[in-house]
């Protein structure tokens, strides 16, 4: 007949073995854990340009509202500083995607499959024209305001544009080849503005008449 003192003792020689054989178990289900995770923070270019487009929505609908009366510095200044500041966080992630894998680069906004040139230049193209669309529209009407007072805050927002699609063609490199003819076809309704804006950087990579 087993004593109680030799039970207890089984019973614990029981419960250090099953922890022996627990404890992997747990680190094994942490570290899945910590590669899913790493896996979601992923995140490309598609979704990176697709996202800021989305977020310049209520600024660019603000530049929308501006009239001949309005078109003053005190106005604009906030406005462009909040689109400045939307496209400039763009440029540093799609920077700190240099140098990933292209499956990263490249990966599609539900990140199950890359995309395609042509569905990123869809993207890149729809955020062009939101932001040059609405640009056109303040030129429209300080035409006949001080043009010369406006325009270099519109200048200002145009370049970083160019800078966030000249850090997508770098950092995408030969995987997006095609990328600049694709995005062409789709913005030629805003050429005449980006020219008369002179934004060099996305002149410079072949965005012109």
């Amino acid at each position: 007949m087993f004593s109680f003192k030799t039970l207890a003792t089984a019973a614990a020689v029981a419960f250090g073995a099953l922890s022996v054989f627990a404890a992997p178990v747990a680190e094994t289900a942490l570290v899945s854990r910590q590669v899913e995770v790493g896996a979601a923070a992923q995140v490309g270019v598609a979704a990176i340009i697709s996202s800021t487009t989305s977020a310049l929505g209520p600024a660019i609908a603000e530049l929308h509202l501006i009239t001949q009366v309005n078109a003053t510095v005190d106005v604009l200044t906030p406005i462009v500083a909040d689109i400045s500041a939307t496209l400039n966080a763009a440029i540093g992630e799609v920077n700190a995607l240099r140098g990933q894998p292209t499956a990263v680069i490249l990966a599609g906004i539900d990140v199950d499959a890359l995309i395609s040139v042509a569905g990123l230049a869809s993207l890149v193209a729809d955020l062009i024209n939101t932001v040059f669309i609405a640009l056109g529209a303040v030129l429209n009407v300080a035409a006949s305001v001080n043009i010369s007072v406006v325009i270099p805050l519109l200048v200002s927002v145009g370049a970083l544009v160019g800078t966030l699609v000249t850090a997508v063609v770098t950092v995408g490199g030969s995987a997006v080849l095609g990328l600049v003819p694709a995005v062409l076809v789709l913005v030629h309704d805003v050429l005449a503005i980006i020219a008369h804006l002179n934004i060099t950087a996305l002149i410079g990579l072949g965005l012109h008449l």
